[in-house]
């Protein structure tokens, strides 16, 4: 017995190390749903079980889909079994709702941001610097102290907010600092550290759409125009082509409610089944503090999750898996031979890059008949930028023996919008495969909340 304990979990310390190198997508579906029957069924093969459950419900969505009863009817699942792969199965569900997916309202215009920022300086008598993190589409997804001095300080580097745009995946960034006592304007240290912290955050792809100044209920932001950036971003181009002027605070921004949504009390409940419950819900807390909504917290690295988890070395890499799951139970609904529709490709690109904090680009493959092929990931590149590799592209296409194909990529937390380099990359990568004989049928652009397509035979009859 004791030998066959060693042996089970030195199996299951290999699965693990794989996991954490190589992700999700070397695994089959078996294999993703035998490591998540790790943290509840301890010192015994899950192998058999896991197998037995896909074969007995059909699928990864049919065994996250599944009532208790139907679980503990499959021989090898108790009830504690049962109850833990129903709660995998509610987080799964709600990534994708609405309410949660769905980030607070973008705010891309100047008084909507100058009035937020007084609400969070309100009250404050010695100086303080702060930054607004945003996504694409203008929507903030974090505010964090950056100093307690204004921004001309000594103290106020570009290496904070670097940091910070990085952990909470944001590619916009306002800055603002108040002058408690006046004047209203900026100095000429503030000018020279904003100049330099603009063109450190643009080295590392962060735009800095406007630094304010705040003194009491007033406000003026100090950039006539965004520098670069927002030719690529809509919402930014609206932000920038606001006027800009000093300002007086008319209504205050309410704060946000205390109230933790229900995903919080899902992991908490989930990560109980394998580390003591007052950590399980310690963890969950400062998972929400991080990341606001579910599916930011699935795109976030292993390493940044050990980082905030301290000494939770367990539930960094259960994150990790319960991405590579969620992802997988959308991608398996299409397989080899499976006409490809609209709705059905839609919903297996969200799966495709659900948990993918860096933009990527995919070459979907299909037959003459519209019949799917294959997938093949044709390179990864920043969070707001990728570029296709002709050659690349050329040979997936001609080993996967596709006759005509679709292009997918993701705006990490972005909007679906395509910006002007989509289209024209379009276009280009349209004329390539066609030189080779593949018709391209679109460009998808994907983000948390769905896909969008480019219709590739439109553009084409625009540009010739």
């Amino acid at each position: 017995m004791q030998d066959n304990e060693k042996l089970h979990t030195g199996h299951r310390q290999r699965m693990k190390k794989k996991l954490a190198v190589h992700e999700h997508t070397i695994f089959a579906t078996y294999e993703l749903l035998e490591m998540l029957l790790y943290y509840i069924i301890p010192y015994r093969d899950t192998k058999p079980t896991a197998k037995r459950l896909l074969a007995e419900l059909g699928s990864l969505d049919g065994v996250l889909s599944a009532t208790p009863a139907e679980l503990t009817a499959v021989s090898g699942v108790g009830a504690r079994t049962a109850e833990f792969i129903s709660q995998v199965g509610r987080v799964c569900s709600l990534c994708f709702m609405p309410t949660y997916t769905s980030l607070p309202t973008p705010t891309d215009r100047y008084e909507t941001v100058g009035e937020l920022l007084v609400s969070l300086f309100d009250g404050r008598r010695s100086s303080v610097t702060y930054a607004l993190f945003l996504d694409n589409s203008m929507r903030p997804v974090a505010t964090e102290k950056i100093a307690d001095c204004d921004l001309a300080s000594g103290a106020v580097t570009a290496k904070p907010f670097i940091e910070l745009a990085l952990k909470h995946g944001a590619s916009v960034v306002v800055t603002a600092h108040n002058h408690p006592y006046g004047p209203l304007f900026i100095t000429p240290g503030d000018f020279a550290t904003q100049t330099l912290l603009e063109r450190e955050l643009r080295l590392a792809g962060i735009v800095v759409a406007e630094h304010y100044i705040i003194c009491g209920d007033s406000y003026i932001g100090t950039k006539d125009n965004i520098r670069s950036g927002a030719e690529k971003l809509p919402a930014l181009k609206r932000f920038s082509a606001a006027g800009r002027g000093t300002r007086t605070a008319t209504a205050r921004v309410a704060p946000e409610s205390a109230d933790l949504p229900e995903w919080v009390g899902e992991l908490a409940s989930l990560f109980s089944a394998f580390v003591p419950e007052t950590d399980a819900k310690r963890s969950a807390e400062l998972l929400f503090g991080a990341y606001a909504s579910l599916p930011q917290l699935f795109s976030a690295t292993r390493v940044k999750l050990t980082e905030l988890l301290s000494g939770k070395g367990q539930i960094p890499l259960f994150i990790r898996l319960l991405a590579g799951i969620i992802s997988r139970r959308l991608t398996d609904k299409l397989c080899e031979g499976d006409e490809v529709t609209h709705e059905g490709l839609s919903e297996y690109l969200r799966g495709l890059f659900f948990g993918r904090s860096a933009e990527t680009m995919y070459l979907i493959a299909l037959d003459g008949k519209h019949r799917f092929i294959g997938a093949e990931c044709l390179g990864e590149g920043a969070v707001n930028s990728f570029s296709v590799n002709s050659r690349r592209l050329l040979e997936c296409a001609s080993t996967l023996g596709a006759a005509a194909a679709v292009l997918a990529h993701n705006h990490p937390r972005g909007v679906n919008e395509p910006s002007e380099e989509d289209i024209v990359t379009t276009v280009k990568l349209e004329r390539l495969l066609l030189s080779v004989g593949i018709k391209l049928e679109g460009h998808y652009i994907v983000t948390e909340n769905g896909a969008s397509l480019i219709n590739a035979d439109e553009l084409l009859m625009t540009q010739n």
